[in-house]
């Protein structure tokens, strides 16, 4: 997280945009080598919980 960063907003575009694609969308970070959703989703599963409470719990 950055500083000033808003996590609530940075875990809604991470499950709302990208977790929404195709899971062989190619993703370029720019800091790290091509992924996909696919492979994204099932390395941060952490960002994808059953519920919001367990992500909180996760995180912080």
């Amino acid at each position: 997280m950055y500083p000033g960063g808003n996590g609530d907003d940075l875990r809604k575009s991470i499950t709302e945009k990208i977790f929404a694609l195709p899971d062989e969308t190619v993703l370029l970070s720019g800091h790290s080598e091509p992924t996909t959703v696919k492979a994204e989703r099932t390395r941060y599963k952490l960002y994808y919980p059953k519920n919001e409470q367990t992500l909180k719990q996760k995180i912080f």
